[in-house]
């Protein structure tokens, strides 16, 4: 081998591994356990949207989800539409899930012919519209993004000098932020794929932030997921401006748009038109949407069911702000931004509400940004570690509590502690808690 050659896959894993700490591992194994016991492969709530594209075109070869039109029976909504001046059955839901979903699920439809891999399939397809070895597919392919965030995450604050506090940052931002649920409990929503992206996007501009054609493809992809990240693909563009480097905005912009063309061409074959948008389409914008996002005082600190506010739920996004905003490396202000315009387009759309929802849940993909401020924070006030635990705890136990109470609606904070406290049912949470282990549903067939 040269001295020039670049080491492979292997040894770059190797490397890799060699420069993790034993507390880092010891991290990451706390979050691996975390996620095998809380588990959840069946798809749920906004998950059948984006569950129909994906069998659709993977088992149907169409865009045509005249198939998949069962599944509103599941939903008790219309998840699946017609659109009469297309004459095609539709879905609002982007793209980007199912085709990052689509190798998985294909070897699952192979898999069809091992018995072993059919479990309980007529209660799955009562219940969720599928068997299990296909749903499963999807929460995989999450995870694998998940674990694409956790690693760059760790590599980046190495990188970045902030490996001192890295596995306390690191715990606190998956823990302490919607993706304690997205990563675990709710993987067929598209968040825990959103954070692995963002990841890719941001360690490259921290590590290499010429590769603005890269940095700009990336954002695209991302927009194949989630129709309104391409708005986050602003903040870097705004950077290069800063800095006066036209030409890495102007790569950065190339590299997105073959995936917007991507998007249009999706919205041609379903509607007829690259200018009529899924969600015109559904009709589900209208009154929902302005420019001038007046819902962000609820997105923040909200204390109705919906949204559920990141102020009280999980209190780590707000205080990681803090990190970054004393932060003296400049490339802070990407950070800043991105969460500036999440916070934008959550508040101009409707209303800042979110639907059922954890924390706000559109929040999870910014787990990047949450990681670097923590570990900032952490690096210049050492007491701080004592928040951010305590933080975290917090985002812990409402995620405890949330996921196994019995709630007439969207939960709030004082739903919360009346159905816990005041109700007298602290003592059945061990066995609630049980019953939502992974590997208990699915012997329960739950």
């Amino acid at each position: 081998m040269s001295k020039s050659a670049k080491p492979g896959v292997y040894a770059r894993a190797k490397m890799f591994a060699a420069r993790r700490t034993r507390s880092e591992w010891i991290a990451l194994a706390a979050i691996a356990l975390f996620i095998v016991l809380f588990f959840k492969p069946v798809v749920a709530g906004d998950g059948f949207g984006y569950y129909t594209v994906l069998e659709g075109a993977v088992r149907d070869h169409t865009l045509n989800l005249s198939q998949q039109y069962h599944y509103n029976n599941v939903t008790n909504g219309s998840t699946v539409f017609f659109y009469a001046p297309s004459g095609v059955y539709a879905t609002q839901y982007a793209p980007g899930l199912a085709i990052a979903s689509a190798p998985l699920y294909a070897v699952s439809l192979v898999l069809d012919d091992f018995r072993v891999f059919h479990v309980s399939d007529s209660f799955f397809i009562a219940e969720r519209g599928d068997i299990l070895v296909h749903m499963a597919s999807v929460a995989l392919t999450s995870l694998i993004f998940v674990a694409v965030a956790l690693l760059l995450g760790l590599e980046l604050l190495g990188r970045l000098g902030l490996k001192r506090h890295a596995p306390l940052a690191l715990l606190a931002a998956f823990f302490g932020t919607p993706l304690i649920r997205y990563a675990t409990y709710d993987l067929t929503y598209t968040h825990a794929i959103e954070a692995g992206i963002l990841a890719i996007a941001v360690f490259i501009f921290f590590t290499d932030d010429k590769k603005s054609l890269l940095i700009g493809a990336v954002m695209g992809a991302m927009t194949l997921v989630r129709y309104t990240s391409i708005a986050l693909l602003v903040p870097f563009l705004a950077y290069y401006a800063w800095r006066k480097r036209w030409r890495d905005a102007a790569l950065a912009v190339a590299g997105a748009v073959p995936f917007v063309l991507g998007v249009m061409s999706y919205w041609w074959a379903q509607f007829g038109s690259p200018f009529i948008t899924s969600y015109t389409a559904s009709g589900s914008l209208t009154g929902n949407i302005s420019l001038i996002p007046w819902g962000i005082g609820n997105v923040l600190f909200s204390m109705q069911p919906d949204p559920q506010a990141l102020a009280w739920w999980t209190p780590i996004c707000i205080i990681a702000l803090i990190g970054l905003a004393l932060w003296e490396n400049r490339r802070k202000w990407v950070l800043l931004g991105l969460f500036a315009v999440m916070l934008w387009v959550t508040g101009s759309s409707f209303h800042g509400t979110t639907g059922f929802s954890f924390s706000h849940r559109y929040f999870a993909a910014l787990f990047i940004v949450f990681l670097i401020g923590t570990a900032v924070l952490l690096d210049k006030f050492v007491k701080a570690k004592w928040l951010v635990a305590a933080a975290t705890a917090w985002t812990v136990l409402l995620f405890v509590l949330h996921l196994t109470g019995e709630y007439s609606s969207f939960a709030t904070l004082q739903s919360v502690y009346a159905y816990w406290f005041n109700g007298g049912r602290l003592g059945e949470l061990p066995s609630k808690l049980y019953g939502k282990l992974g590997v208990i549903r699915l012997l329960a067939n739950k």
